[in-house]
């Protein structure tokens, strides 16, 4: 009996021995699975992180896109004001070069025009000259054409007493002849020749005043050239300050943009390498977890097969044992009961 009790007490030790290691066990195995949990939510965690980081990054690179567009297109804007200053520039330099051949015809005009004045004023000095020299001559010829018709004793003035005394005589009625013969040979030749005096002063006039004319209108081009000149000169140092200027700005656009995207691309890097290792520390972590589970749970599961077990056998033993016993103990009970 006390044997059987011994038994009875050391199987209900073990049993509740295995009873509080199952429930160490038990606890061990929920403190796993609250680890697993929190494994898992750190791990969605850092997967919702990378995902928001991804997509911060690329919100960047689509801000970076759209800079670099908007960068291009203002590159493509002032490329085609440079075509178009260039344009310009070209068309003010073919307008010089119009307006220098403009000068250049008018004054060939000018230094035509002047020469043929020059040449006319030759002409008409020469002119002057032999008329003088024709009516010297004339006027010789007239007078010895009168002393040789009236004699030596006649003079002028006898000859206009004579004429205005006695006309009706022969030598009156032959200087009557002979003045209204020279009056009719010598008054159409003084006529043309006041004629053409007149006609080569007029001509005179009117040449000076073209040509007066061209002087001006050649100054005027000077004047009008000089201003182009100037507005053009002006146009072009504008331009050039300008495209300098808006050079200098793209540049120090570009620049700054290039500093901004190294440095998101930098904390993009570094910020993703965390999360790299943070995700590979979680990753393992979860690793060592379940396999400490696994291997927790396969050492529970053969500790208590091998306990359960142990108590079936120790138990359907001592079932055994306290039946043998029992039926001892009748036996013995029906024997005392006879005697």
């Amino acid at each position: 009996m006390d044997s059987l009790e011994e038994k009875v007490g050391r199987l209900t030790e073990e049993l509740n021995w295995s009873n509080a290691e199952r429930l160490i066990l038990i606890k061990e195995l929920e403190n796993k699975d609250v680890e697993l949990q929190n494994s898992a939510s750190c791990i969605e965690k850092l997967e919702e992180s990378v995902s928001s980081v991804a997509l911060e990054y690329q919100c960047e690179m689509e801000s970076m896109r759209l800079d670099l567009m908007a960068l291009k297109q203002s590159s493509l804007e002032a490329k085609k004001f440079q075509d178009e200053a260039a344009q310009e520039k070209a068309r003010m330099n073919e307008l010089i070069q119009d307006f220098e051949l403009q000068i250049q015809n008018a004054l060939k005009n000018s230094e035509s025009l002047n020469k043929e004045n020059n040449e006319l004023r030759e002409k008409l000095d020469t002119s002057e000259i032999n008329t003088r020299i024709f009516c010297q001559k004339i006027e010789e010829q007239f007078e010895g054409w009168l002393e040789n018709k009236n004699g030596p004793q006649l003079k002028t003035e006898s000859s206009s007493r004579v004429l205005e005394t006695d006309i009706s005589t022969t030598q009156g009625k032959c200087l009557w002849q002979a003045g209204l013969t020279c009056g009719n040979i010598l008054g159409p030749l003084l006529s043309r020749l006041a004629v053409v005096g007149a006609t080569d002063a007029d001509f005179k006039d009117i040449m000076s005043r073209q040509i007066r004319g061209y002087e001006v209108l050649v100054k005027q081009l000077k004047e009008e050239v000089k201003t182009e000149k100037l507005k053009a000169k002006e146009e072009a140092e504008d331009l050039a300050q300008e495209m300098a200027e808006l050079r200098y700005q793209i540049t120090g656009l570009l620049e700054e943009e290039r500093k901004r995207r190294a440095c998101i691309e930098q904390i993009s890097l570094q910020r993703i390498s965390e999360l790299e290792a943070q995700a590979k520390i979680v990753c393992k972590a979860a690793q060592n977890a379940k396999l400490q589970g696994s291997s927790h749970k396969l050492r529970f599961r053969a500790l208590g097969s091998q306990r359960l077990s142990k108590f079936r056998i120790t138990g359907a033993a001592a079932v055994y044992g306290i039946q043998d016993i029992y039926r001892m103990m009748q036996l013995v009970a029906r024997q005392m009961n006879k005697e």
